[in-house]
């Protein structure tokens, strides 16, 4: 009887810890590794948003009334268009929001977007923004997620098969100090 009991919870028990194994092991690398992804991607594009807006700032104060009108030197200033294994879209956009020019196609999603404010005499006119895609790290992610299930599935049957293996000999001592002690 008590036997039978201590199989159940050590069954359960083991199941149960099994399960969140397997559940961990199977989401955190996916997660962790497009959370590095997106914060690499992130800090990368604010760094060349600041330096695209440093020079869209000086053309601004060149040439302050026309400089929205300057798309060859707006192009420039953007750079040119990106390889195909990169997809950004980079844009100086103005204060009521429209596009004044644009390099790059529009990225496939998921995607980053970070921006740098235009001034000119100290008040924003403006902003650069840089979109990039984040589609290119889905596929490593997902690849994470099935290594990650197969190995938590081990895991969890080496939890589960285990303990149920050692249960048989453990349960004669219990029974025999059960019936000794009731016996007295």
């Amino acid at each position: 009887m008590i036997g039978r009991t201590l199989a159940r919870r050590m069954a359960s028990l083991s199941s149960m810890i099994g399960v969140i194994v397997a559940v961990v092991m199977a989401a955190v690398p996916p997660v962790g590794y497009l959370a590095l992804v997106v914060q690499q991607t992130a800090t990368s594009l604010q760094a060349d948003a600041n330096v695209k807006a440093t020079g869209v700032g000086e053309l601004i104060a060149k040439s302050p009334e026309t400089w929205q009108f300057q798309e060859a030197k707006l192009a420039t200033l953007l750079g040119e268009k990106f390889t195909s294994d990169i997809e950004q879209r980079s844009s100086v956009v103005g204060l009521d929001a429209t596009v004044l020019k644009s390099r790059g196609g529009t990225p496939r999603w998921p995607v980053v977007t970070r921006s740098a404010a235009l001034f000119d005499a100290g008040s924003q006119v403006g902003s650069v923004q840089l979109t990039r895609s984040l589609h290119g790290a889905l596929w490593p992610a997902v690849g994470l997620g099935l290594l990650g299930a197969v190995l938590g599935s081990l895991v969890y049957l080496f939890l589960r098969v285990l303990p149920l293996r050692e249960v048989p000999d453990i349960d004669p001592p219990v029974v025999n100090v059960e019936t000794s002690y009731r016996g007295a």
